[in-house]
This record gives C-alpha cells, structure tokens and sequence, in this order.
C-alpha cells in the first residue's frame, strides 16, 4: 500500500466527524444564507455562523475563520459559553489538522483548557484534553497523545460520552499501529468496534474495519487485509454512501497494486475516480488519477499512462500537490518519456526533477545555519550579562575601599589585594568570553563552508556532469534506433558505461547531500539498490527491517555502510549461486544491525585468496567508521554488519 495514501485514508476515518460531505456542503451554504438573512443576534446566529465556517474549512481557511470569529465574538457578548466551546473545538482544528500550524493549535488548546477550569465543566474541560491529544497525534509527539488521549477516556467515562470514547479508542490503536505495538493497536481497535456495533453505528464500524486493514497491512497479513477492506467496502455500499465508498475502493485499489495484480487495482481506482469526482474532492482526484497512471506504466502501457496525467494536467492544479508528490508526477512523466523514445524531452524534465528535489536540501541548510545563529546570540546575550556582573563588582569594590579608609593600613592593604584577585578575575571571565565567542564563529563559519560546499558540490553534479551522463545516455539509446538492429559493440560499451557511470555520480550525490543525513534515507537507499539490482536476476530477495530509532548518521558514515552491502550483494551475484539473499537491517538502542545472508556455495580455501583483498577492504571500511564487520558461513555466507550512533 502507497504509504502517504495510507495515511490519507487512516485521517479521513479518524477524523471524520469534522469533514463534511460535499454535497450537504452545498444545501448547507444555502439554509445557512436564509438563517442570516432572517436572524436576530441570538444563539441561533452563532450555531449558524460556527456551521458556516465549518462548511467553508474545505474551500478557504481564511474565510472560514472570519465566520469562526464572527462566532466568537457574538457568543461573548451574548455570554454564550457553549459558542466559546464550539469555537475553540472546531477553530483549533481546523489551525492544527487543516493548516498544519501545530504552536498556534497547541496555544489554542491551552486557552480552551484554562477556559473549560474557570467553567468547571467536565464536557468542556474532556473536549480541550481531546484536542490536545489530536493536535500532538498529528505532530507524531505520541507519547503527549497518549497522555491526554488517557485523560480524556476519564472525562468521557464521567459524562457517559460513549460514542467519543470509541473515538479516543481508535486514535489510540493508530498511535500504537505507528510505534509497530501491534498487540496493543489490535486490541485497541477491538475495542473501539464492539463499542460501536452495540451502538448500530455503521460509520463509525467502517472507520473500525478500515484501520483494522491497515495494522494488518503493517503486519504483513494479507488475507486479513482483504477480509477487512472487503467488509467495509460491504457495510458502505449498504448505507449507499458515495464518499466512504471512494475511501474503501481506494484502499482495495491500493491493496491490488502492492501484490501486483494490476487488473484488479485498475478497476477499483476507476471506481474511486468517478466517485472523487462526484464527491468534489480535487485533491483525491488528482492522487487518484496519478496512481492509475502509475498502474499502467508498471503495466507497461504506455499510451494509456500518457492519457491519464494529462487528464490530470488538463483538469486540476497540479501545483496544489505536495513536494514528494510533485516529484512523484515528474518521474511518472520521464519513465514514459523514456519508454516511448522520446529522450530529449525525458533529459529536460530530468533536470526539472533535480531542481524541485534540491530545493528541500536548501531548506535543510538554512535550518542548521539558524541553529548555530541561535547558539551565537545565546553567547552574545550571556557575554552582556556578565560585562554587568563585573562592572557592579568593580562599583561594590569601590565603595568598600571609601567606606574602611580609616582603618589600619595592614587592613587596607589585604583589601587592595583583594581587589586586585576580584579585577583579575574580572578579566579572566572576559577573556574567556572573547575566546567563546570567537570559537562560536569559528564553528559557524566552518560548518556554513561545510553545507554550503556539500551543497554547491551536490547542485554542480546533478546539474552539469548528471545532464552530461543523462544526455550521453539517451544519446546512445537513440543510436541504437538509428543503426537498424546493427550490432555495434562500442556504443553497447558506451551505453553500459554512461548507465553505470549515472549510477555512480546518483550515490555520490545521496552521500554528499546534507537532508540525507538521517538513517531512514540509508534504510531506503539499500533497500532500493538491493531489489533494482535483484530484479533482472534468478536470485530472490527478502528484505526485511526493524527500524525503531532514527538518527543522524554523517556523509562518510553513510556512504561506507553502502559500499560494503552493495559490494556483498555483487559478490553473491558473481560467485555465490544462490537461490535466495536475506538482507536484514535492524536498529534499536543506538545501535545499527546489517545482515546479508544467502544459500549459495559460500567460499571453499581453494579460492578464498581470490576474495581475500575485497573482504579486507570491506572490513577496513566499516572499522574506519568505528564499526565492526563479521563473516562466516553457513549453508551460504553470512556477512554482518553492526555500527553504534
């Protein structure tokens, strides 16, 4: 399954309660004109304005808060409190989930629980904890969610507000779902459906199912998946709702694509296109239209591929798609390019896909040099404050000196000393913040030349020597067209060469760029190499990974690990005759785990000499990291790799 369209369905179940369906969109906005039309300034207008807003959340942010705050400032002065409540319920939402603008959401939250104590209502103060757990689910902060998820489940119990406490189960089944707590998420979403099928509540069973086929996905049970998206699907087409009937298509279109049956993904995300569009959800649709058009490039069908992303083109504003996604629709277009022959406009586009991915390295750039922009003025701020500890210690000094000049002169005297040891410390402190304050420079400067050259370096190798490769690449593939089948063993050299050249200057680049840096980006680099390289062999990989930390791993790091898994790789392909490579990488209590392991011949003493330098040079790679590196065989070879952040 897509990952981001998996979180996509999971949101638009989980939050269901605060999207609205746009058809009752429409016949909403009209009612509510009639209301506004007639109205007095009572509490009716304020029920009417908050709707309104709430109807506009999909169209505009910026004019569903002026209805928003219209609302509010109706129920203040009218005292209506449960306005407030609604208006900081549903603005914060909005500000969090909607606009991703988490600090305002969580100071919005923090205004309604202050708000809901001065009330000392229950119902009010259960609905700001809810907010709060929702706001820090969004920002993945889990372990806040699940504390005011926990708090929350009291205040429900309290009022009896079992329909919301089903809710805050199936928020928590995802959060755990997220943390890869299985047990925990299953039991969690156990919970959430008994509850709602004793309340005959068929939405919310649908949201059950749902994020029942998602933790199923994750632990890799097909036949699970299945029988829940099926079920849901089932319950959706019962109630004949057009909107949760594209939701549960999409995830059965999703579901077929992963296993590769791409008839069967094909229809159901022809059935989720004509619903998006019916349902008026532009950005569904666009998503919709781009993984059918995936589909069939995977199907090889070209033509069809073509058709859909210029449907996509031609009826919606690709713009409005996110960075990864926008990269997502630029590759589709240059794997068709290619495919058709059409190499001039795949090497152009090409260069387009580099700009639009260098501009998150950037981002990245401008975040560290703030960092240590930041570290500098906390220097600058600490150095001002004891310039004026040593100047009232002077001050106090002398006042001393004035205030015992009668005393004797031997008292005196050990006085002078003493001002003599404070003044001298006095320029030691500021000698020592001159010397912090030039080593916080040093630093910036050395670590701006550092980024900005890895940058610079980066930008150079995709921009000239990566459009020069590319080019001589297509070039010789429009040679090949052009000879008639002639066989020419110098452009087959050329063509082989230039491919693994690309090659190469792709992972120099991936090491050299600084928003790499994390050891998801290495996860993902391996995995992608390994089944690339696999999939045009008779030798089958399984590739597992157990992942439970993240770190920040340096360029060198990175690109050292590669080597060796890529040069382990190769070796099982030249000299193992394997069946099967595992590939196993697993990372937890600071520490990173690679095994590669196979089921071919392993290395007899024969010809273990012939393997003898490219093993040392493996095993000096990853000691030269501070890593360790093992080998040993089995059945097969066994190469291990392990490395402590």
């Amino acid at each position: 399954m897509n990952p981001s369209r998996k979180t996509l369905i999971l949101l638009l179940f989980l939050f269901g309660f605060c999207v609205n369906n746009y058809a009752q969109t429409i016949s909403l906005k009209d009612s509510l004109r009639t209301i506004f039309r007639k109205a007095k300034q009572d509490t009716s207008t304020v029920n009417a304005l908050m709707e309104y807003g709430k109807a506009m959340t999909e169209e505009s942010v910026d004019s569903a808060t002026i209805y928003y705050k219209k609302a509010l400032a109706l129920s203040r002065n009218l005292n209506f409190k449960p306005g407030i409540y609604r208006y900081y319920l549903n603005y914060t939402y909005m500000v969090g989930i909607r606009n991703s603008n988490i600090k305002e959401a969580l100071r919005l939250a923090k205004e309604l629980e202050a708000f809901a104590q001065k009330e000392k209502s229950n119902k009010f103060l259960s609905g700001a904890y809810f907010i709060h757990a929702i706001v820090f689910q969004e920002n993945s902060q889990y372990d806040s969610s699940i504390y005011y998820y926990e708090k929350t489940l009291k205040f429900f119990e309290k009022i009896n507000n079992t329909a919301d406490i089903t809710t805050v189960y199936g928020n928590l089944s995802s959060i755990y779902r997220n943390q890869k707590m299985f047990d925990l998420a299953m039991e969690y979403n156990t919970k959430a459906l008994n509850v709602d099928i004793k309340l005959k509540d068929t939405l919310e069973i649908i949201s059950d199912y749902v994020n029942r086929s998602i933790i199923y996905y994750d632990k890799k049970d097909i036949l699970g998946e299945e029988k829940c998206n099926r079920e849901a699907l089932r319950l959706a087409e019962l109630i004949k709702s057009p909107y949760r009937i594209m939701v549960c298509v999409t995830n059965l279109a999703s579901m077929f694509d992963d296993r590769q049956m791409f008839d069967s993904s094909l229809f159901y995300n022809e059935k989720a296109y004509k619903l998006s569009e019916k349902y008026g959800a532009s950005i569904n649709t666009l998503e919709i239209l781009l993984d059918i058009s995936n589909t069939y490039v995977k199907k090889k069908d070209y033509l069809q591929a073509n058709k859909y992303l210029q449907l996509a083109a031609t009826k919606y504003d690709t713009k409005q798609l996110s960075i990864s996604k926008q990269l997502f629709l630029t590759e589709l277009k240059i794997n068709i390019y290619k495919a058709v022959g059409k190499y001039k406009d795949a090497a152009e586009l090409f260069l387009d896909y580099n700009k639009l991915r260098d501009s998150t390295t950037n981002i990245a750039t401008q975040e560290k040099i703030l960092e240590f922009n930041n570290k500098l003025k906390k220097a600058e701020s600490e150095k001002v404050i004891l310039s004026k500890e040593v100047e009232i210690n002077k001050q106090k000094t002398w006042l001393y000196l004035l205030s015992i000049s009668g005393i004797a002169l031997l008292l005196l005297g050990f006085l002078f000393y003493r001002y003599q040891n404070k003044k001298q410390e006095a320029k030691n402190q500021q000698i020592k913040l001159l010397e912090q304050e030039n080593e916080f420079v040093a630093v910036k400067s050395s670590l701006e030349g550092q980024l900005n050259e890895r940058v610079r370096i980066s930008k150079e190798i995709h921009d000239d020597l990566g459009s020069s490769l590319t080019s001589i690449s297509l070039l010789t593939e429009v040679l090949k067209t052009k000879i008639d089948g002639v066989n020419i063993p110098e452009v087959a050299k050329i063509s082989a060469t230039s491919a693994r050249m690309v090659d190469s200057m792709n992972e120099i680049v991936w090491a050299l760029n600084v928003h790499n840096d994390t050891l998801d980006s290495l996860v993902a680099f391996i995995r992608k190499y390994a089944r690339d390289f696999l999939q045009d062999t008779s030798i089958k990989l399984v590739f597992e990974e157990d992942v439970n930390q993240d770190f920040t791993l340096q360029g060198n790091v990175r690109r050292s690990i590669y080597l060796v898994v890529k040069e382990a790789i190769n070796n099982v392909v030249k000299h193992a005759d394997a069946q099967q490579v595992n590939l196993n990488i697993q990372a937890d209590n600071n520490k990173l785990t690679i095994v590669i392991e196979d089921d071919g011949k392993g290395i007899n003493e024969a010809k273990k000499s012939a393997f003898g330098n490219g093993l040392r040079n493996m095993k000096q790679r990853i000691e030269d990291i501070g890593g360790t590196f093992a080998m040993y065989q089995t059945k097969g070879m066994v190469i291990s790799i392990e490395y402590n952040f």
